[in-house]
């Protein structure tokens, strides 16, 4: 049986740039996907991301990580930390799940891009050491999108109770840990997640139009 299905990107609206950007990334049904809309510097600590995402993908799950921001302008020459990203990234057996989209892709994210990954990304993910303001937790709330940042002055002040919080320098397996047992808890999030991993139409093709027609095929010869 053939059951019915939804067009994700169609249904919520995405833009072209954006659906394009999901296909390249593979990311139909992949899950949990961690948005970190941030620009790449050490004070924004994405190495502790990238242990989280190892985290998660050791346990069985096809994680992935969206960093949206460019390298710091200010930072370092030659992109030094994008370098360290990118070999903790291979080092942890992460490489294809980690996406700094503004480097991989030669030019800034835009803002509807942006825009259209919180609303398709499974977490808000900010394990900053320090925040001036945190724009980000507002962005989220305004989309639901769960949120687990660092315990920090100027983050708690925007979330109050209603974020996850992790240590700057936690044990990111304790961190992955927190992060699935969130997202089992928002019935929401799970339903989502379930949708777009079953009820998707590449994935009813993949799973079941496709094997019907090579079979079709096969008994025609």
């Amino acid at each position: 049986m053939i059951p019915n299905g939804i067009d994700v990107a169609r249904f919520v609206g995405l833009h072209p740039t954006t659906t394009r950007l999901l296909d390249e990334l593979g990311l139909a049904g992949a899950g949990p996907v961690m948005l970190v809309p941030v620009r790449i510097t050490p004070r924004k600590n994405l190495e502790l991301a990238i242990r989280i995402l190892a985290e998660l993908r050791r346990g069985g799950d096809d994680a992935r990580l969206i960093v949206t921001g460019p390298p710091d302008p200010h930072g370092a020459p030659g992109n030094g930390y994008v370098g360290r990203l990118r070999a903790l990234a291979a080092a942890t057996g992460t490489t294809g799940a980690v996406h700094l989209l503004a480097v991989d892709r030669g030019r800034a994210t835009s803002i509807r891009v942006v825009r259209d990954l919180y609303r398709v990304a499974d977490v808000l993910l900010l394990p900053s050491h320090d925040e001036g303001f945190g724009l980000p937790i507002l962005e989220a709330a305004t989309t639901r999108l769960p949120i687990v940042c660092a315990d920090i002055p100027s983050l708690r002040e925007l979330a109050g109770d209603d974020a996850t919080y992790l240590r700057p320098d936690a044990d990111p397996a304790e961190v992955a840990r927190s992060i699935r047992h969130r997202l089992s808890a928002e019935m929401a999030t799970r339903l989502a997640s379930r949708v777009r991993g079953t009820y998707g139409w590449p994935r009813i093709y993949e799973d079941r139009i496709e094997p019907l027609l090579v079979e079709v095929a096969g008994a025609s010869r």
